[in-house]
């Protein structure tokens, strides 16, 4: 399920968790937002899972990294531009995708 990197790699995959709530529960929501993230930041592979005990009301972004001996993990930046993106598809305006 997680592709983590080699010691001294980068890391190329992100767990995606979405918001709480009914409809960010449907395996075909977790396939639209996987599939929007690979036409839109093709440069990661994605793990969407509902499963965490973190979940809140905004997505949660987070780099798959080995504890033993960590990846470099991408910028917060990046990571912070990623949530604003599903952000704005799925939730943050009037046309999201999910309204």
């Amino acid at each position: 399920m997680f592709d983590f990197p080699e010691p001294g790699e980068p890391c190329r995959q992100l767990i995606i968790v979405p918001p709480e709530g009914a409809v960010f529960d449907a395996p075909e929501v977790h396939a639209a937002i996987k599939e929007f993230l690979d036409s839109h930041v093709p440069d990661f592979s994605y793990v969407v899972s509902a499963t965490s005990p973190f979940r809140d009301d905004t997505f949660i972004v987070a780099p798959v990294v080995n504890a033993g001996s960590v990846g470099e993990a991408p910028p917060l930046k990046r990571l912070a531009e990623i949530r604003r993106l599903l952000f704005k598809a799925f939730i943050g305006r009037p046309g999201s995708m999910l309204q």
